[in-house]
């Protein structure tokens, strides 16, 4: 019986935890492990596997491009009228 318990529990840490094992974002009904076994199926290689990932946090990785303000940019675009 404990071993029951302590298998469940195991597997809800690793639901959380462990990124194959976490839902996909655009499609929580399939895990991260079963998108990538379909992905290797349809592209025909059933070997396919994970390789790295990176996560990104709100903003990072998108830089502002500084430029001519927006009045500016219509005032070329339109020919200065």
């Amino acid at each position: 019986m404990i071993a029951k318990i302590v298998e469940g529990q195991i597997n809800k840490f690793q639901k959380d935890v462990v990124l194959i094992k976490q839902p996909f974002v655009m499609n929580p009904d399939v895990t991260i492990e079963q998108l990538v076994a379909d992905t290797g199926k349809e592209l025909g290689a059933p070997g396919l596997h994970l390789a790295g990932f990176v996560r990104l946090a709100l903003g990072e990785g998108v830089e502002k491009v500084e430029g001519p303000d927006f009045a500016t940019e219509v005032a070329q675009m339109t020919g200065g009228q």
